[in-house]
Formats: structure tokens, sequence, C-alpha cells
């Protein structure tokens, strides 16, 4: 399978697992006061920072959508918001700050990619006065749909240079969110040296390590040819969503990806109706 990260990033992640660098999954998870919040015990941990499709998966959550958040959650945990207990849960409006703001940098990303100019241009024109929500210096890690935290970056609109703007804003929304991702060093697997160990304080920042790899161009963005949506590519050559992912974070069993299925049963169809009119 192809990766396209360079073998000392694959190095930092692969002495990265375990430890302080699990993320804790629930019993189950529901929305309570305007929050999303878990319920009972921890079942099971995993390391985030081997998933990069945690971040798409963040990037279509909307907060209006309840049974989304929970399905989510129920598979990957909480993004982590910084409260004191740590069971009163994501707020809701956090939670889709952040997925717009995900979102967003990898639509003007996308646009850039091609490149698309024009296309990019429309874009940005669209969303011209509209504030770039990010934390201030005197705030939390991810703390961006706090309100009383949030801060407003001003970037000079350039009617010539949509791309200059586009980098800007990407680097606007992205770096605030980056300071929960650090290196730390770690006692080898010999126990006589020390190794570098990529450390997270929350599913959210793993999230943003992920969309840090996509747009510096170690990881590749994909369009599913299906649903429309981003998917991040394991493969050049993959057209579609990929599938859950396995035990014990996803099913028991997986057929693949469910987009590439529907994709596939209606172009079945589609002959079939093609040969019987013929």
């Amino acid at each position: 399978m192809a990766n396209s990260e360079p073998a000392e990033i694959r190095e930092w992640v692969s002495f990265g697992r375990g430890g302080e660098s699990e993320w804790p999954v629930h019993e189950g998870y529901e929305v309570r006061g305007g929050a999303l919040c878990p319920v009972g015990a921890v079942t099971r941990s995993y390391d985030p920072l081997a998933y990069p499709q945690i971040v798409t998966q963040i990037a279509r959550l909307n907060e209006r959508d309840e049974a989304a958040l929970v399905a989510f959650a129920q598979t990957w945990g909480l993004l982590g918001y910084p409260s004191v207990p740590p069971d009163n849960g994501d707020p809701l409006p956090w939670v889709g700050a952040h997925a717009r703001g995900i979102h967003m940098v990898l639509k003007l990303y996308s646009y850039l990619q091609r490149p698309n100019l024009e296309g990019l241009g429309q874009f940005l024109r669209s969303h011209k006065g509209s504030h770039w929500e990010y934390p201030t210096e005197e705030s939390l890690n991810l703390t961006i749909g706090t309100p009383r935290n949030w801060g407003f970056k001003s970037l000079p609109w350039a009617e010539e240079a949509p791309a200059d703007l586009a980098y800007d804003a990407i680097a606007a929304i992205m770096n605030p969110n980056l300071r929960g991702v650090h290196y730390q060093v770690s006692r080898g697997t010999r126990g006589r040296d020390l190794r570098p160990v990529l450390s997270f304080v929350s599913l959210g920042s793993a999230a943003y390590w992920h969309l840090f790899n996509i747009v510096t161009g170690r990881r590749l963005l994909g369009r599913c040819d299906e649903c429309g949506r981003f998917f991040v590519k394991m493969d050049r050559r993959q057209k579609f969503c990929p599938p859950p992912p396995p035990p014990p974070l996803g099913p028991k069993t997986t057929t693949g990806s469910q987009c590439g299925a529907r994709y596939r049963k209606r172009a079945e169809r589609e002959n079939e109706r093609k040969n019987k009119g013929g």
C-alpha cells in the first residue's frame, strides 16, 4: 500500500503508539445539556495517529446532527474539550466550529491542489467579510468554539491574489490548533537508546496533525466519486471513501468501501436497464 509520508515521520508515529498516545472510547455517548457526553466506563483505547481518516470524518460533522455526532464518538471518542471534570463532554458549538474550520481548510487546499484559481476566487468571494475564528494566545488548546476566547484575525482581501489569501487562511485556522501536538523522547525498544515520540493532548489535536500531513503533501486528499466528500487516500488509485476502521474501532466484519459498493450497484442497475431497452 502506498504511503507518501517520509520515513522519519512514520518512525515518529510508530514509536508514539501506546501509553500517553492512546485515546479512550467509552461504552456509549449521548447529547446532554448542549454537549456530547460520555456514558459509562472506558471500554477501549487506540492510537488516533494511526488513522488519518479521522480528520475527514470530523469535517463531515454538524452540531445540529446529534445522531451523527454520537455515531462518530462511538467509533473515535470525544474530540477532547479541555473541561473540568472531563465528563462534561464536548460543547456542540465547539465541535461544529472545528468541523467547519477543518472543512474550510480541505476545501481551500483542494482548490490550490488542482489548481483552480478561478473557482478559488469565487469561493473566497462568497466568504468575503466573514470572520476567521481561532484561539487567542491566552486560550487553551482547542478552544476555537468557546465565545469568550474567540479571537479574530483580519485577512487582507486581494482580488488579484486568491492563492495568497487561501494560504493565509489555512495557516490562520491550523496553527493555533497544532499547539496540542508535540515531540518528546522515550526510551527505545532495547532500553539503551532514545527515540522521538509524537504526542497529543486530545483527539482534536491529533486530527490537526493529520490535516498538517495533508496540506504539506505527506498525505493525498481525494474526493469520493460516489458521495463527493473528502477522504484521505491510502493509494493514488483510490476513488471512494474508505471502509469503516477494523475492530475494535469498527464492525467485526467489513466488506470494503460502502460508497464503492453503492457506486457499483447503481452502475449494474443502469447496465441492466440499458440491456433491457436495447
